[in-house]
């Protein structure tokens, strides 16, 4: 720690200081609400779990996203973006890490998970639709941070 012009040790920012700066860059964050979809077969009930999407993450192979319930890796789901024109696309939990309690991502529901989900296309329809869906994103980042 140094000192400031009077001889006096200085001081880190305010409490409120980081408040604001933290309410600032979480603004920059886009992201959407989506599902995740487990389907047991043979005629039981899917599971469908709420989760959220840091949409500046997102990649043309993989997203990460946090859940409310924690996943298993290598369970193979399904996941809806409702943003997307209701778009549906297989994937695979690569890595699923419990997030502890004060630190959880709150957006109407608290999501304690933080997923690796990464996409395991069907076709290449789904392939060039989260392709597209994936430079229509960068695009828009970008004039944002412009």
């Amino acid at each position: 720690m140094g000192y400031d012009d009077y001889g006096k040790p200085k001081r880190g920012p305010s409490a409120n200081t980081i408040i604001k700066q933290q309410a600032a860059s979480m603004r920059n964050i886009k992201r959407t609400n989506a599902e995740l979809v487990f389907d047991p077969g043979l005629g039981r009930p899917k599971k469908i779990t709420q989760v959220l999407l840091i949409l500046n993450e997102f990649t043309p192979t993989r997203v990460p996203l946090f859940s409310e319930t924690g996943f298993s890796g290598g369970e193979v789901l399904t996941l809806n973006i409702p943003s997307m024109k209701n778009l549906f696309v297989k994937g695979r939990v690569m890595a699923c890490k419990e997030i502890p309690v004060n630190q959880g991502i709150v957006n109407n529901k608290s999501f304690q998970y933080r997923v690796d989900f990464e996409f395991t296309f069907l076709s290449d329809s789904e392939r060039e639709a989260i392709q597209k869906y994936y430079e229509e994103l960068t695009e828009s980042l970008l004039k944002r941070s412009a």
